[in-house]
């Protein structure tokens, strides 16, 4: 589950937005920073209302409201998955992620104590 809410964490570019050529940006355009591809992939338990809200003629996913981004096509020449992970240092932004990462998986984890007896 943590992979997953931080699969866009590099660059804003999931292995899959990578091969596609595309990124998530926000309302500026600019690369989303980590803390708002958390945010937009948070809504991923609530995946049943993210496929009725698509075919209710949304054209952005749940997630992308919430977290005022949408996904666009990447520049031609963007850099490579290495070149990023060469670059990166990390922000606050990073910091604040892996931290709401750790509280939201205590509080999945909880949750399914109380509800599930797990």
């Amino acid at each position: 589950m943590a992979v997953y809410l931080n699969k866009d964490f590099l660059k804003a570019r999931s292995p899959a937005k990578r091969l596609l050529q595309l990124q998530v940006v926000d309302a500026a355009g600019q690369p989303a920073n980590e803390l708002r591809c958390f945010l937009r992939n948070v809504t991923a338990l609530l995946w049943p209302v993210e496929v009725l809200v698509l075919l209710l003629g949304r054209r952005t996913r749940l997630g992308d409201t919430l977290a005022g981004t949408y996904v666009s096509r990447l520049a031609p020449g963007a850099a490579s998955l290495w070149q990023d992970v060469r670059t990166y240092r990390a922000t606050r932004y990073s910091l604040y992620t892996l931290g709401a990462t750790f509280a939201f998986l205590l509080l999945v984890h909880a949750g399914g104590t109380y509800f599930f007896g797990l």
